[in-house]
């Protein structure tokens, strides 16, 4: 990781090695650069401009559908008030009618005469017309019809006849008295007279058909209306019939019907009070009116019916120009707001990428937070603000660790190179006591060169076994014996089964030296220490027992506390976690370091003086005991 850098000739690659143009990845690095943030911040646009589409899109089919709602509503409306209209205009021209049908039924002249006619004295020949063989009577009753329809005629006739052929007509004339008897031949007088004499049936309307009084040369067609005449008070005795003809162009200029039809999807239709279509004359009703808008109104005078039909498809298409509307103000605002957000997008992006592009030029040779820290301040304290004070947090914390790393390797060399000359002063030493022929020189010399070879050996890995770790405290406990004798001496027991399982090299004998520095002082000799080993159930158990002077009840409780302050901060407290420190504390912690929170220890002291120290924890996964 830490080496020199190689510097090589422009445009000469040296063999095996393959020639990096060092412009040519800047450029690259700037290119990514552009394609992080053209990506980054397309991928906020979109996302944003997404949501404000369907909200935008929501709105516009929630407001169509409302508007399309009321657009049908102010149609409904606008087609009941025209046929409301219309109506009124079909009552008020049949009221004329009627109006005049009054008239003639309150003038004495004409009502006193039919009653004459109507007695049987004056009844000698009933096929024969009364005002034709009596000229003066003829031209009263004639010149009193004439003057009720007035100057300018309101009306087209007006006829008043019994069921004795008796007729006399005021208005456009009767242009042959042949035509009048065959039409009273014709027609059931008397039985018209019966039925109008009912309460229920004063009036009867009929038409448009062509002028019954007239030869067939006159095209033109008239509504009739048919009261009965009789004396006041005796309307249920009727002396004769009035009939009062309207000409159908008068009708059409009166009543608005458009003529009759306002376009292919908007018909107007007209009934009479029988349900027979009157108007108009050359379009059948429709049989199915299911996908049609239907208004009708009937008159509460005449019992004539109005009708509306409209198609479906002519009121939707009256909403067409809303939805287009709709469409463009949708479309400039979905624009307006893409832009904002884009800029404001733009806005909020800038510090993450400023932060990110800083974060990519770090590297492990210029490993600082000094150029987070030139990054532009920004006053609200917000997330952005944290994610920039976390990553500056995360480069010191990064920048400690290396500066840790190096010096870790850098010991490590040193402490490769040390032993060398360690070992070859032992082997000397050994070469003495063989000359002078003391074994006991030759194994404590043995015995030191494998206690340094283990603890300076770190190609392997900081893991070792724990067959290796007893022997390694084995040897060490040797040449405790070697030096106090028969004042000390030290037994270990292993079951086999947990030889194999893995632990960090040297967790035994910082505990070991412990009892030599601490537990034995101010304790008169002989001094002992007992190891066990051994797993039970799916936890491995290693117990350290010694007849020393055991531990205070504050040192415990500050070995549990720095095992937790050590285990949280490990950094700050790097320094005193050197072999030879803090025992009890170095082992627990390096072994929660591996093992993580599963490992646990124990510290209590025995009768009448001594200490134990226990380390238990789970089997790791994928590790099998062996006898």
């Amino acid at each position: 990781m830490f080496g020199t850098k190689a510097h090589f000739q422009p445009g000469v690659a040296p063999e095996g090695k393959i020639l990096y143009n060092e412009t040519t990845y800047y450029s690259r690095g700037r290119h990514m650069k552009r394609n992080i943030r053209s990506m980054f911040l397309s991928k906020l646009v979109l996302s944003y401009s997404l949501v404000i589409l369907l909200v935008l899109l929501a709105v516009s089919v929630g407001f169509y559908v409302y508007l399309s709602d009321v657009n049908s509503q102010v149609i409904r409306s606008n087609q009941n008030d025209l046929i409301e209209r219309t109506l009124r205009q079909v009552d008020s021209f049949f009221d004329e009618m009627n109006k005049l049908a009054d008239q003639v039924n309150n003038d004495d002249r004409i009502v006193s005469k039919f009653e004459e006619l109507h007695k049987e004295e004056f009844s000698n020949d009933p096929t024969k017309n009364f005002f034709d063989d009596n000229l003066l009577d003829n031209l009263d009753l004639g010149s009193a019809l004439t003057s009720l329809n007035g100057a300018t005629p309101t009306v087209w006739r007006i006829s008043v006849y019994n069921d004795l052929h008796d007729y006399i007509s005021g208005g456009a004339t009767v242009e042959s008295f042949s035509n009048v008897d065959y039409t009273l031949n014709n027609t059931p007088v008397s039985t018209l007279m019966n039925q109008l004499s009912s309460p229920t049936t004063r009036s009867l309307i009929t038409g448009p058909t062509y002028d019954k009084w007239c030869a067939a040369g006159n095209q033109s067609k008239y509504f009739s209306m048919i009261r009965p005449l009789s004396k006041p008070y005796y309307e249920d005795n009727a002396i004769g019939l009035i009939e009062v003809q309207q000409d159908l162009d008068t009708f059409v200029e009166k009543v608005d019907f458009g003529p009759y039809q306002d376009g292919q999807d908007k018909v107007f239709y007209l009934f009479d009070d029988q349900g027979n279509q009157i108007l108009p004359e050359d379009k059948a009703y429709p049989e199915d009116v299911s996908k049609m808008q239907v208004y009708e109104r009937t008159s509460s005078k005449y019992k004539w019916q109005v009708r509306l039909v409209q198609s479906n498809a002519s009121v939707e298409s009256s909403s067409k120009p809303i939805l287009f509307y709709l469409l463009f103000i949708e479309v400039i605002i979905a624009a307006v707001l893409i832009m904002a957000i884009y800029f404001i997008s733009r806005k909020i992006s800038a510090p993450l990428l400023n932060l990110s592009n800083t974060v990519n030029s770090i590297t492990i040779d210029n490993i600082s937070s000094e150029q987070l820290r030139e990054l532009p301040k920004r006053k609200d304290k917000d997330e952005i603000y944290r994610l920039q004070e976390a990553f500056i947090t995360m480069i010191e914390r990064l920048d400690e660790s290396v500066k840790y790393e190096k010096k870790a390797y850098l010991l490590a060399l040193q402490s490769q190179m040390d032993p060398h000359f360690l070992y070859n002063m032992l082997a000397v030493l050994s070469s003495i006591g063989m000359e002078e022929g003391s074994d006991k020189i030759v194994e404590t010399c043995a015995r030191m060169s494998r206690i340094l070879r283990y603890i300076s050996t770190y190609h392997d890995g900081n893991e070792v076994t724990v067959a290796d770790e007893i022997r390694n405290v084995q040897d060490y406990l040797e040449l405790m014996k070697t030096r106090y004798e028969e004042y000390f001496s030290f037994e270990v027991q292993t079951d086999g089964r947990i030889d194999q399982m893995p632990m960090p090299r040297l967790t035994l004998q910082p505990i070991i030296e412990n009892c030599f520095k601490h537990g034995f002082t101010e304790i008169e000799p002989p001094w002992e220490i007992k190891i066990t080993a051994c797993i039970r159930g799916n936890r491995w158990y290693i117990e350290i027992v010694d007849n020393g002077k055991g531990f205070e009840r504050e040192s415990i409780d500050k070995i549990k506390n720095k095992i937790e302050e050590y285990t949280q901060n490990l950094q700050e407290n790097y320094q005193e976690m050197k072999i030879g420190g803090l025992g009890v504390v170095n082992t627990v912690v390096r072994l929660r370091l591996v093992y993580g929170e599963n490992v646990d220890f124990y510290v209590y002291n025995i009768r009448p003086h001594g200490a134990c120290i226990t380390l238990e924890g789970d089997l790791s996964e994928g590790f099998e005991s062996h006898e």
